[in-house]
């Protein structure tokens, strides 16, 4: 199955939901020092309209909480298959 250029905020929100990964991911962007880069990273979980497979801070958070590249193409996958 082919990984997805992009998925729906929603779609990925509910994936992490799903693999028990949100609270890792919430903790994550808490932690990060920086003020802008923190309200940048809330804007991208919490605005985007999309989340792309490409983008740099999604997969800077993929491997902050251990996932591998072929974990995060899992989880664009399932993401895609679901439906809210």
């Amino acid at each position: 199955v082919p990984v997805p250029d992009a998925i729906t905020r929603a779609q990925g929100q509910a994936a992490l939901i799903r693999s028990d990964l949100m609270p890792t991911v919430l903790a994550f962007i808490a932690s990060i020092g920086d003020p802008k880069d923190r309200a940048l990273a809330e804007v991208t979980m919490n605005d985007a309209h999309e989340w792309r497979r490409d983008n740099a801070f999604l997969n800077a958070a993929g491997a902050a909480v251990g996932l591998t590249e072929t974990q995060m193409d899992d989880l664009f996958r399932q993401a895609a298959t679901i439906e809210l």
